[in-house]
């Protein structure tokens, strides 16, 4: 009798570690499985701020493609400017000097 207890009790003992065993197992299968589910997001996340990223980028070249056109134009409405700024010295100068002719 005391034989067959001690054999009960270890077949139980038994039957409860492979309960633990297969709960172990689906729990680890559970956690590779929401790893693999969030490698998967982040990739999905990296990817899409690799993108934005480019596009940032390619907006970047574009203003600065445009600050530099708007800086050749300034440069040459400026220097147009002078031009004419010496024209109308030029004219005054020469009014100036047909008035004296006049009087």
């Amino acid at each position: 009798s005391t034989l067959q207890s001690t054999e009960s009790s270890a077949y139980s003992q038994a039957q409860q570690a492979m309960s633990q065993l297969n709960l172990a197992r689906q729990q680890k299968t559970q956690f590779q499985q929401q790893l693999e589910e969030d490698c998967q997001r982040h990739q999905v996340q990296l990817t899409q701020l690799q993108q934005q990223n480019t596009q940032l980028q390619q907006d970047n070249t574009q203003l600065q493609q445009e600050n530099t056109q708007l800086q050749q134009d300034n440069t040459q409405l400026q220097q147009e400017n002078t031009q004419l700024q010496q024209d109308n010295t030029q004219l005054q100068q020469e009014n100036t000097q047909l008035q004296q002719d006049n009087t």
